[in-house]
């Protein structure tokens, strides 16, 4: 018969992250995400509501990727 091993006094092989990896990421792109938009269209406003609106747009876009790339670089 096979012996059973205490799982209580096992100790982890890796150290647990206190947070997600895909949560990190997704956070990271939100606030890329607000800040891209706010600089687009502040950048835009100074045209028109119209482009604005299409450079916020921009921003938003770019923010993500930048953010999601942040938390690519930092390991998450």
């Amino acid at each position: 018969m096979p012996q059973r091993m205490n799982i209580a006094t096992q100790t982890p092989k890796v150290k647990p992250r206190p947070w997600r990896p895909e949560t990190v990421t997704k956070l990271m792109g939100f606030i890329g995400a607000t800040a891209g938009s706010a600089v687009g269209w502040w950048a835009g406003a100074h045209v028109g509501v119209m482009t604005a609106f299409i450079l916020s747009v921009v921003g938003t876009a770019v923010g993500v990727y930048g953010g999601k790339q942040l938390a690519d670089r930092l390991g998450y």
